[in-house]
């Protein structure tokens, strides 16, 4: 058997239009490269769509949702989770932005930081089940077991997530390891 004929898709509606807010007074203060200085940009405009982008590109949350669950988790049970580097400004111990490269607990602590910026002034960006998947991981990788379960299931929930069948795999290895029941 053989199929013949043509596949004709529905017409797709882009709709592009000029940044508004905040998202223009980023892009104008940036010289219309707003993602070319992460640093200045999310010193300057952490609310704006710009600045989810780059705390998307720069803290691995677009990495983690590409990468195989079973080598993640491998890497939490052994602590390699903490081995990965991020480079964005955070706030240091007395709450001045300081860009640096940081990894371990002082990267998890950031990235919960910028994620909280993004997912409260962009919950439906395109993106955010890759953050609040990133998030998940974060929290098991400090123990925080429950939460990150709790995190997981939510995603796995979701009927037009991306990263629900991914949730759902880290929730299927979670239970075979022993590390959440039934």
């Amino acid at each position: 058997m053989a199929w013949e004929g043509q596949i004709k898709p529905q017409a797709l509606h882009i709709r592009i239009s000029e940044p508004i807010g905040v998202d223009r007074q980023a892009l104008v203060a940036l010289s219309g490269h707003p993602l070319e200085n992460a640093t200045e940009l999310l010193e300057r405009f952490p609310t704006s769509k710009y600045a989810a982008y780059a705390i998307w590109q720069h803290s691995d949350a677009k990495g983690l949702a590409e990468s195989q669950p079973h080598k993640v988790l491998k890497a939490v049970e052994t602590g390699l989770i903490y081995q990965s580097e991020m480079v964005l400004p955070c706030p240091d111990v007395s709450g001045k932005m300081s860009p640096r490269r940081c990894n371990g607990r002082e990267a998890t602590a950031c990235r919960a930081y910028w994620y909280a910026i993004v997912l409260k002034n962009h919950p439906d960006i395109w993106f955010a089940d890759q953050i609040r998947l990133r998030s998940a991981i974060d929290q098991l990788a400090l123990k925080n077991t429950q939460a990150a379960q709790a995190d997981l299931e939510a995603i796995a929930k979701s009927e037009i997530s991306g990263m629900a069948p991914k949730a759902k795999q880290y929730l299927d290895l979670m239970k075979q390891n022993g590390w959440i029941k039934e």
